[in-house]
Order: structure tokens, then sequence, then C-alpha cells
């Protein structure tokens, strides 16, 4: 399939969303042995499903959580209770956690969004948030810029990193080098859920521009072969909790995958 490519016109106003925010600020990240679930500081407990390699000179890390049975995962939303992602994983008793899509200054979710069947806001015409992650309710799951009916959970966000295991391509003005969190379908209709931060700082990763590629270059150490993904949102406010791995947000995260 010929590469899409992607023009975004709207970048001005995605580096305005990112800076109010405050994903943007210098210096690293202190690593903490035993953090405070307050305290908002990321850390790693284990990196044993984690792989080292190279984007544009900065030195990455990736980890990945697979989820073969849809019925396992489960999307909320964090706006009302704001809590943060322990907590969360804690009162729900979640084995994994990782944190979900986009919302705005007042605090709603950016596009779709739907959770245990009921739909909290409605899709929204845009390139850059251009893809919905769902699962219907007979446990059918779907990376699309189709409109799609009858869901069990659903999550507009973006932008579409590979369609038909096809890489986007990408033009980003004001890119900058974030950690990023992304979800991704496969040929054998497994859910993989993939977090790419920087070696020496943890809030670093690589260029939004650069992710569709990137995505593809961990396919064989992760052993998949990806059909379609979606970028999350990222920076202070992400969250990643494996089993082997503990990445804390920030920032609120605005939602969150539960898996049990």
């Amino acid at each position: 399939m010929q590469k899409i490519f992607v023009s975004f016109l709207v970048v001005v106003g995605l580096a305005a969303f990112v800076l109010w925010r405050g994903d943007f600020f210098g210096g690293d990240l202190l690593v903490f042995d035993t953090p405070s679930p307050q305290s908002g500081i990321d850390k790693i407990d284990s990196t044993k499903e984690v792989f080292e390699f190279e984007s544009s000179g900065l030195a990455l890390k990736v980890a990945w959580i697979k989820v073969a049975d849809t019925s396992k995962i489960s999307l909320h939303s964090n706006l009302e209770s704001q809590r943060n992602a322990r907590t969360l994983m804690e009162q729900n008793k979640c084995q994994n956690l990782v944190s979900g899509g986009f919302y705005t200054k007042e605090n709603q979710p950016i596009g779709l969004f739907v959770t245990g069947g009921e739909s909290v806001s409605k899709r929204i015409n845009s390139t850059l948030f251009d893809g919905i992650f769902a699962v219907k309710k007979d446990g059918n799951l779907d990376i699309t810029t189709d409109i799609l009916d009858d869901l069990r959970f659903g999550l507009q966000s973006g932008p579409i990193l590979l369609e038909n295991g096809q890489s986007t391509e990408l033009k980003i003005k004001n890119d900058a080098q974030e950690r990023r969190v992304v979800v991704a379908t496969t040929e054998e209709d497994q859910i993989v859920f993939l977090i790419f931060y920087g070696k020496e700082s943890l809030i670093q990763g690589p260029y939004l521009a650069d992710l569709p590629g990137v995505v593809l270059k961990v396919e064989e150490e992760i052993g998949v072969e990806f059909k379609d993904a979606v970028n999350l949102d990222g920076g202070t406010a992400s969250a990643f909790y494996s089993d082997d791995l503990t990445i804390s947000e920030l920032t609120l995260i605005g939602s969150y995958f539960c898996i049990k």
C-alpha cells in the first residue's frame, strides 16, 4: 500500500497544546528506588521486556504489553476523579495500566470517548487526532479513521502511525523528542501497548515524525507483525505500569486502559 502523506496545518495549535500541558521543560528527571505514589516522579522497577535502540541520535528504550484477550481491557476516564495512576491501578485491581488519550484545557476528552458502552463525547473531524482505537461489544478490535458503532469502548487519538502494516509519513513543525505511548494491533488480532522513552532521561523519546518508523523498527524484537497503530497521549501526561516496568506520570492522565 502506498505510504500516506499527512501534512498538518494545525501543528502550531499542537505546539500550544503541548506547551500549556507543561510537556516542554529542561533537565533530566530523578529516578527514585521507592517513590511516593503521590510524587508523580518516574521510576523503573525492572527492565525484563525492554529493548534499547537509537533514533535521530537519541538512545531510546521501548517497553510493551501484549494483550490477546480484548475482554481483559477496559477504558476509563480520569478527568473527574483526577487520581494518580498508581491509585487507579490499585482501586480497579488492574494487573497493568496504560494512560490513554488527549484532553482539553477544560478537562474534556478530545473527540470520541466511549466507556462501558456509553458515549461520553462524540467524534470530531481532525487531521491530527485522526484515529480511533476501539473494541466492539462482540470483542472485535480496530484502529481506524472510520465511524464505528456498537462499541464497548472507543478512544479518538492521533496521529495514525501505521495503516495496514504501512507507515504514514508525518510532517511536524516544532517537533520535539518526547516520551511516546502507542497502541497497535497485530495481524493475529493482538493488542500491543508500547512506551518509548529516553535511556538517560525518562521524559525524552522519539520525534513524532519519526514514530511510525520507530514502531516498525521494534517489530522483530517484540515478535509481532503490526497491522495498525495510533499515537496516544505522551510526555508528562503518560503512565505505563506493566509486570516489569513502572513509569508514572508528572501531570494528570485524562484516561487509562485497565488490563486485568
